[in-house]
């Protein structure tokens, strides 16, 4: 699995670098790229949810994306906030009949987040398609989200470093540093078959296509 991690990133990483050694300044203007650092003064980077939330509701037809959950979020009412919004979004699109394919890094979930997958799971079964990893100690180094790879212009990419902070008496994982690149049809593409690539790795991972399912691994 690391070595499929890995393989994502460096594609991410090799395709950025080339952009910026070998693309004009035209084409980062064109691009509309939006960097969101970590706030220094609060728990969440709640500027780049406020912005990811607008973006996932605006989906037109696809969602691609990685995480470990948002376990770390629900320590506070502003943490639960945030999800709720992060949660009602992902709604609106599969109402819009938007499909989403999701993989999920780490199977320790939170109840309040496994209730909101159970929820998709059972109403939206043909457009929402939920993965797990078989190990629990898989973790990811970088989340990735593409939506709507297909559009020329409109589509947006999503990168995203977790960090460890402290929220309360523990360490958690936390978004961190996040950067999007807006109407960038190669880089949802890149991230689209590596998300695509790491769902068909049966050996390390599996389709959730139920509640049931979901419960059986939650509770191992």
């Amino acid at each position: 699995m690391i070595e499929a991690i890995i393989t994502a990133i460096a594609v991410i990483i090799g395709a950025t670098i080339q952009a910026k050694v070998g693309l004009p300044f035209s084409f980062w203007r064109k691009s509309n790229h939006k960097v969101f650092d970590m706030p220094k003064d609060k728990p969440f980077n709640i500027d780049f949810y406020k912005y990811f939330i607008k973006k996932i509701k605006a989906a037109k037809k696809s969602i691609y994306i990685t995480g470990d959950g948002l376990n770390m979020i629900f320590s506070d009412d502003e943490g639960k906030g945030i999800a709720n919004k992060y949660f009602e979004a992902f709604k609106h699109a599969l109402i819009n009949k938007v499909s989403i394919v999701r993989i999920q890094f780490g199977n320790d979930f939170h109840p309040d987040w496994e209730k909101m997958i159970k929820e998709l799971i059972k109403n939206y079964p043909d457009l929402f398609h939920f993965y797990i990893m078989k190990e629990k100690n898989d973790t990811q180094i970088v989340s990735l989200c593409a939506v709507d790879p297909h559009l020329k212009n409109g589509n947006v990419v999503e990168i995203m470093l977790p960090i460890e902070g402290t929220l309360g008496p523990e360490k958690k994982k936390l978004a961190g540093p996040v950067i999007f690149f807006n109407n960038c049809q190669e880089y949802a593409h890149n991230i689209t078959n590596e998300i695509i690539r790491i769902t068909k790795r049966g050996d390390c991972i599996e389709y959730i296509d139920s509640v049931e399912k979901l419960e059986r691994i939650s509770k191992n």
